[in-house]
């Protein structure tokens, strides 16, 4: 399995040996200061505690669960055995878990401790060498350092001189696959303090891969959810919405509605990186001035998307990786000590020459801390607001639809005006949310997300916007020639915004692809940005000549129609289908971004990263 545990499973699994079990295993999480109890598939949080790893010559200044930052020594332990004999191993390791070749029983002395050069215990040489000196495993089986140094590539952690001396901590290539090195005889774990660098850094790894399986499991388990109950939801809510409209619902003064909109503030200000809390939309009562009565029956007519979405809402708002404190708090004080180093000051500033110390010492504390940035959460966070975006959209816009049907069939005492402002509120929502995913993706650097969620902005602007205008013509507003010129005027910048961020992501793509990609970069972005952003252009150039000059036929067409781009399919569906993968191992690409193989694209050779496009290795 990706954690290095062998696979339980008897028939789940594909012919090429795809695990799509979760781990049953104990956690690899160990340290001198405690032991994860829990299965091994479950993300656990690092240890905090001062790393043990120290000898005469250094120390390590990590914290136990972070990747070591020292450099590994060389040098042969002075120190004696309890036996009376001088210990075999590399200084550092602990003497008394070490075994002596003068005592060991004849089944020891007998085994391979040199694995390249098949040499047994009892034959290696007395000398200060690292294919002389040993290092006993807790399983007991003694190998020579040289040996346990090729079975953990300690090479790919850190750099040698011409010499052969350390020189300084380097970054693995995360793109290659790694699994968690095992003893070479019996399969048992390696805990040698010497290897605390990679064996983090492998930690570090089955840490976001199961953080990515965890997450993408529970946005499968939505997406099923919503699939159930997705083509009766509208119904629903237009059904209720009626009920509502038709009950002589009374119109909420000034007053009443700022106390309100304060209350949803408040509540709002307290999650303002997360989606809409669900409870402001259910609860009509307390947060939109109905009725207990009437925030029953919405609460029902809702009931179906309520469970996906609170789960959607816990991937995108709840700290699912455990690891991004930890490894953020490690970063600042490796910058912070390189910084003094360097003779610089953390300080902000405007001089050059300050700025090119930070920005050094912003690299070499990246590279120090030993893996890459845990973004295992990101790319499901803003997946999360997708969803739960989509589901404001169609309560907002079935509650917009049924108002409009309202007012068109005259029914008598009839007032439309609370449900209005409601459905204002959810798609106001739904844009708010929109511009966070974006600006999440943007930090996460992953730019094809970022450009999704630009669409899912557009559209959610305009139908917004749409709703506003229905409004104005229903209440009359709209015949005052001020709020015409007002909504031609906001027309007429939305088709412009669009137009130059077609034209902005068609320079892009030009500058940034490498020769042979652009074509298939330029296929996708056809696909998920400039199809469905030249739907919402023509959509915002009909309602501005229709405010213009024919709104009586315009209103007609549009209140029989649904959601401008029909969002699922175009994206989540897509997103879905990525998600079949994840029963796969989860790899890194440069920038951190967690990837399967099965959900990468291939062109003339080079694999891309589903998430930022940066090519992540090369195909057979």
């Amino acid at each position: 399995m990706a954690c290095g545990h062998s696979c339980q499973c008897k028939t789940a699994c594909s012919e090429d040996h795809v695990c799509s079990t979760l781990c049953k295993d104990k956690c690899q999480r160990f340290c001198s200061h405690s032991n994860c109890r829990q299965d091994c598939s479950i993300p656990c949080k690092p240890c905090e505690k001062p790393c043990i790893w120290k000898c005469a010559h250094t120390k390590c200044a990590s914290p136990c669960g972070m990747a070591c930052t020292r450099l590994p020594c060389d040098e042969k332990c002075p120190n004696m055995l309890s036996c009376g004999h001088p210990c075999p191993s590399v200084c550092g390791e602990p003497c008394e878990l070490q075994t002596c070749k003068l005592c060991s029983e004849e089944d020891s002395s007998d085994a391979v401790v040199d694995m390249l050069g098949q040499v047994r215990l009892r034959d290696l040489e007395d000398d200060d060498t690292l294919n002389s000196m040993t290092i006993t495993l807790s399983c007991r089986h003694v190998f020579t350092v040289e040996t346990l140094d090729s079975v953990t590539r300690i090479c790919d952690f850190y750099d040698r001189d011409q010499y052969g001396e350390w020189t300084k901590a380097i970054l693995p290539d995360a793109s290659n696959p790694r699994h968690r090195p095992v003893c070479p005889r019996c399969g048992g774990r390696i805990d040698s303090l010497r290897y605390g660098r990679v064996l983090k850094c492998s930690n570090h790894s089955i840490l976001q891969h199961n953080v990515a399986r965890s997450l993408s499991n529970q946005l499968s388990w939505v997406e099923k959810r919503l699939g159930e109950v997705r083509g009766r939801l509208e119904e629903e809510i237009i059904k209720v919405a009626h009920s509502l409209g038709k009950a002589n619902l009374p119109t909420h003064s000034e007053a009443a509605r700022r106390a309100s909109l304060e209350q949803i503030n408040i509540a709002l200000a307290e999650e303002e990186d997360f989606p809409t809390n669900f409870e402001i939309v259910q609860n009509l009562n307390k947060f939109h001035g109905f009725s207990p009565r009437h925030t029953k029956a919405w609460r029902k007519a809702i009931g179906d998307v309520a469970d996906p979405y609170e789960v959607a809402y816990g991937v995108a708002a709840f700290e699912s990786d455990p690891s991004v404190d930890p490894y953020q708090d490690w970063l600042v004080c490796l910058y912070d000590e390189e910084v003094k180093r360097s003779g610089g000051s953390i300080a902000t500033t405007a001089d050059p020459a300050q700025q090119r110390l930070q920005q050094l010492a912003t690299k070499v504390a990246h590279t120090c801390v030993g893996h890459l940035y845990p973004r295992a959460s990101d790319r499901f966070s803003v997946e999360a607001f997708w969803i739960t975006i989509e589901i404001l959209m169609v309560l907002g816009l079935g509650i917009s639809k049924a108002c409009e049907q309202i007012w068109q069939r005259d029914v008598p005492r009839a007032n439309t005006t609370p449900l209005d402002h409601f459905a204002d509120f959810l798609l106001l929502r739904a844009s708010k949310d929109a511009e966070t995913a974006y600006r999440l993706a943007n930090e996460s650097k992953s730019l094809d997300k970022a450009l999704i969620c630009q669409v899912l902005i557009l559209q959610t602007q305009y139908e917004h916007a749409l709703h506003k205008c229905r409004v104005a013509i229903r209440n009359g507003s709209l015949l005052n020639r001020e709020t015409r010129d007002e909504y031609t005027d906001m027309c007429t910048r939305s088709v412009e915004q669009i137009r130059d961020l077609q034209a902005s992501v068609s320079r892009a793509i030009l500058r940034e692809s490498v020769p042979g990609e652009s074509d298939m970069k330029a296929e996708w972005v056809g696909v998920y940005f400039v199809h469905p952003t030249q739907i919402i252009l023509e959509a915002w150039n009909d309602l501005g000549r229709a405010i213009r000059n024919d709104l009586p036929a315009w209103r007609q067409e549009r209140v029989d129609g649904g959601q401008l781009v029909i969002w699922h399919p175009l994206i989540q569906e897509a997103a879905a289908e990525n998600r079949e993968s994840h029963t796969e191992h989860f790899y890194q690409c440069p920038r951190g971004h967690p990837y399967t193989r099965g959900e990468c694209a291939s062109v003339l050779g080079r694999i891309w990263c589903p998430e930022c496009g940066i090519t992540v290795g090369y195909s057979d």
